[in-house]
């Protein structure tokens, strides 16, 4: 038996309150995207479970498969064989949509049937922002609400989910994004977001958010960018990603990004792209157009990053409304043909 994994990617707007006062932390908006994707898949075999390519996290895998194995009674056998990727580290859900997919793929391969909150659980992912695992249960526009904070509370301290032991958030709302809206994305080079030690310390050194900002952040995100997604809004919507950009913990977010990604801004801007935001820690930004603009702006955003000598990735992609995809298949083994 053969089981293969596709997953959306995400974008992370915001965390929401890194304050704490009201004995909530966290709390983030985002939403799932169709492009990139991991796709992944696992062989039945009799040998361990291995992962044959994608060395880099092999261990990582191998950890969350071997978890998901225990979960499920079973041992731990199989070939996990990674077909599609992208970047770890660069604001997009890298780490949380590799792991439930190594996860799910093992639970569906022993014909279990787990959440991807549980999978999530076992393999500890969703300990600050509940998008990414949102994104891959059932894609879409994406509001969590966070975690009690306090001493014996789901968290007791400002940390990434990287240090986090907490469950994923509860999902306040989920909303299938406009249709006939793309999502513009803009990666550096290899410019890379803060991860390890380094993000726990910029936690550590930045939080708690003023009370102030924080009360602005949820006043843009409920009174702008909510309605508008709902209503389609999209002058609404790339307002509310612009006032975003200016407060909270988003505003420190910007001053930790290297030259290359203002410089990237500014042309994105200079071209009359409205609404550019970064999503997570970064460096990858975002931006919404309308469909029949999409090409047009990925062309013309390429070009004028290449004559201000900046390397970048750019592409456009449809909103991800469902979430990852299972399927399972018979296969037969190469030593038996």
């Amino acid at each position: 038996m053969r089981v293969t994994v596709t997953t959306p990617s995400r974008l992370a707007f915001c965390l929401i309150d890194l304050n704490g006062e009201l004995g909530r932390v966290d709390g983030c908006v985002g939403l799932a995207l169709d492009k990139p994707e991991i796709k992944l898949y696992i062989e039945s075999t009799d040998h361990p479970l291995d992962v044959t390519n994608r060395i880099e996290d092999r261990e990582a895998i191998l950890a969350a498969a071997h978890a998901i194995s225990a979960r499920t009674g079973h041992a731990a056998r199989g070939r996990i064989v990674i077909r599609e990727s992208y970047p770890a580290h660069t604001g997009l859900g890298y780490r949380t949509q590799l792991l439930l997919a190594a996860g799910k793929a093992i639970a569906a391969l022993h014909e279990t049937q787990l959440t991807a909150r549980e999978i999530a659980t076992v393999v500890r992912r969703g300990g600050t922002s509940g998008v990414g695992v949102a994104a891959f249960e059932s894609g879409g526009f994406i509001l969590d609400g966070g975690h009690s904070f306090g001493p014996g509370m789901e968290k007791e301290s400002f940390v990434p989910s990287s240090a986090s032991g907490a469950p994923p958030p509860p999902v306040v709302l989920r909303q299938d994004f406009p249709a006939s809206w793309r999502v513009l994305c803009v990666r550096c080079g290899t410019t890379r977001g803060l991860s390890g030690s380094a993000e726990v310390e910029f936690f550590r050194r930045t939080c708690p958010i003023d009370s102030g900002e924080v009360a602005d952040t949820s006043r843009i995100i409920l009174m702008l960018l909510l309605p508008s997604i709902v209503t389609s809004d999209i002058v609404g919507a790339t307002g509310a990603i612009t006032h975003l950009q200016a407060v909270g913990f988003k505003r420190q977010i910007w001053e930790l990004q290297p030259r290359e990604v203002y410089l990237a801004r500014e042309v994105m801007e200079g071209l009359g792209l409205a609404g550019v935001g970064i999503s997570s820690l970064g460096p990858t930004m975002y931006c919404f157009v309308g469909a029949a603009e999409a090409d047009d702006a990925v062309q013309a955003t390429s070009r004028a990053l290449q004559l201000k000598g900046i390397t970048a990735n750019v592409w456009s992609t449809k909103a991800n409304n469902s979430g990852a995809r299972v399927r399972r298949s018979h296969w037969i083994p190469q030593d038996m043909h």
